[in-house]
């Protein structure tokens, strides 16, 4: 997890003075113990390194407050991040970055580095294949070979509803996803490829029912559906997709999303997830992570 930079420096201590500092932790209560905790966060936002010390000294198992502080702390630190990110970029912020923090929810120890490894490796590969490419055509269809034939990703049919499903390293780690998370996977990669000296030319479709993307090149237009392996469709068969789920056709339906909207949109399929799954303190940081998305 990404720690703010611009806290306020804070005196390293020792080994022996840290340990210290935990005991009284699981000694104290009341206005003491707020203030020990209060020096135990400041002391892991200056110095990251502890958070990984904590988590590897076993003697620290049983001591609930220091879990709990770690929870908080942790917690604190993403809300933070999407809200450094809401402010300093706005509605075209980072969509990768959002989805490292978000994955930080459930697994912590991940960094951004191991997060975003998998696209680069997958963007290399892509990018070997896209040299010898040279028509629009040509790019859809090596692009879609690639993600859906060669590493095989797919929608989760048969369990859509799993919250892993939302999370991208774990997508990218199962090769299973939901309709925002595999265009969300689509999108990255083609930022990171290059045809005709530049990015590949993808945008996001946010249908009301659905999610899919559309390769748009000068006079061209091609819709795709990466939940079911890259099928390509028509403007027609979008509008059936609506109709299917009883929804009246907008023109605006089929106009681009940016990523602010992308992010939000996943986050909010999570809290709805882990809110029928009774999550109730995974489903209050998820409506936190929401509100500093969109803080005035």
């Amino acid at each position: 997890m990404t720690l703010d930079k611009n806290a306020s420096p804070v005196k390293k201590i020792s080994e022996k003075e840290f340990i210290a500092l935990c005991r009284l932790i699981t000694e104290e209560d009341g206005p003491s113990l707020l203030i020990l905790s209060n020096n135990f966060k400041a002391i892991i936002r200056s110095d990251p390194d502890w958070i990984h010390w904590v988590r590897s000294q076993k003697q620290f198992d049983p001591c609930a407050k220091i879990h709990k502080l770690m929870h908080e702390f942790h917690w604190n630190e993403i809300e933070h991040g999407f809200k450094r990110l809401w402010i300093s970029e706005g509605r075209n912020l980072d969509l990768e970055e959002g989805l490292y923090y978000l994955s930080t929810l459930i697994e912590p120890e991940i960094t951004r580095e191991e997060f975003g490894q998998p696209l680069k490796l997958m963007a290399a590969e892509l990018q070997k294949l896209l040299n010898d490419v040279h028509t629009f055509d040509q790019m859809v269809r090596t692009f879609r070979s690639y993600l859906f034939e060669t590493q095989g990703f797919k929608g989760n049919s048969a369990n859509y509803y799993d919250p892993l499903n939302s999370f991208l390293h774990k997508v990218l780690a199962r090769k299973i996803g939901i309709p925002i998370s595999l265009c969300c996977l689509c999108l990255l990669l083609a930022q990171k490829v290059y045809w005709e000296n530049k990015p590949i030319p993808l945008i996001g479709i946010g249908l009301p029912s659905h999610f899919i993307v559309l390769f748009q090149y000068k006079n061209k237009s091609i819709y795709m559906d990466p939940f079911h392996r890259g099928k390509i469709l028509a403007r027609e068969d979008c509008i059936e997709i609506l109709r299917h789920n009883d929804i009246d056709f907008k023109e605006s339906y089929l106009d681009p999303v940016d990523p602010h909207m992308i992010l939000c949109r996943t986050i909010n399929n999570l809290l709805h997830i882990y809110s029928d799954l009774g999550e109730a303190a995974l489903s209050q940081q998820l409506l936190r992570c929401l509100q500093a998305l969109n803080a005035p």
